[in-house]
């Protein structure tokens, strides 16, 4: 796409259309048309990144990141894209509530859905005890705190409450490079089958500077049921062979001429997959640089 501040609703439908059919991706066009409805300041002056894995007949995925601060979780509730009873509202308003109100709010949503996940930005690296010990969290996930702590996972920048799955994600970050030691102890977090050696030499290659672990937790029991590991802003000639879904994903769909690619794998008690997020829409850069001045 061209970042126009003249984009409509409309534009954005065609383009999710379009993205959808290019990876075989379920999709309801109407959605897109009512998150741009309900969002648009991502669009024109933030940034949002397609996301989509390898996994058969997965949706689409795109998550909006918006330049100002937005209270996403009221405003989807106003849209009428969120329950007004969900059971994670009050955790979503806790962690949006934390530092003062500095914490940044964006959305992922689902082609075939709507609004899966709101994310929150809470400043550069926080100590994962404030995080998971703030008041109004469960009780499950500070329990984990000292569990966490000893597996070397004591720092998070964001943290998802995920609407459609009813679980929470917490996005740890890590010191580079990963070893398969660190492999292996993240993918035993999450009850996963042991990683292949192939599909292990790959992923160690491949993640040789700073990460972050994306650990899926339900909310309800604290057990874990998925990890992911990832980089950002990684060159698109440098991604291993990718399979065919993820192929056309970086074939001819419509990006934002500010590349920013992320890349990584997710291991879990349903299986391995891929994952990968392209820049569509904005400088997501911009936005993070700011959103670290603004929120520490």
């Amino acid at each position: 796409m061209s970042d126009l501040h003249d984009f409509t609703a409309e534009d954005f439908q065609r383009d999710v259309s379009r993205t959808a059919a290019a990876i075989g991706a379920p999709c309801d066009p109407h959605t897109a048309s009512d998150v741009f409805t309900a969002f648009p300041e991502p669009f024109l002056s933030g940034s949002v990144l397609w996301r989509s894995t390898d996994q058969a007949q997965a949706p689409l995925s795109y998550r909006i990141f918006p330049m100002s601060p937005i209270d996403t979780t009221e405003r989807a509730l106003a849209a009428g894209l969120l329950p007004a009873d969900h059971s994670l509202l009050p955790l979503a308003r806790a962690w949006g509530g934390l530092y003062e109100g500095r914490t940044r709010h964006s959305c992922s949503f689902d082609s075939d859905f709507g609004l899966t996940k709101t994310w929150f930005y809470f400043g550069t690296k926080r100590p994962h005890d404030e995080i998971l010990g703030a008041p109004g969290v469960p009780a499950v996930l500070a329990d984990r705190i000292g569990e966490f702590a000893e597996l070397n996972l004591r720092r998070i920048s964001f943290a998802a409450v995920d609407w459609r799955q009813g679980s929470v994600v917490l996005d740890f970050d890590i010191e580079g490079p990963l070893s398969r030691s660190d492999l292996d102890r993240h993918v035993t977090l999450a009850g996963a089958a042991p990683v292949d050696p192939a599909t292990a030499d790959t992923v160690v290659q491949h993640i040789s500077r700073d990460y972050c672990v994306a650990l899926g937790v339900n909310a309800t029991t604290g057990k874990a049921f998925d990890v992911g590991v990832s980089v950002l802003d990684v060159p698109v000639e440098a991604l291993p062979p990718l399979p065919t879904r993820l192929t056309g994903f970086f074939g001819d769909i419509p990006v934002s001429r500010n590349e920013f690619t992320v890349f990584g794998w997710s291991f879990g008690r349903h299986g391995t997959y891929l994952k990968s997020e392209r820049q569509y829409a904005g400088d997501i850069r911009a936005v993070l640089d700011t959103w670290a001045k603004e929120t520490n």
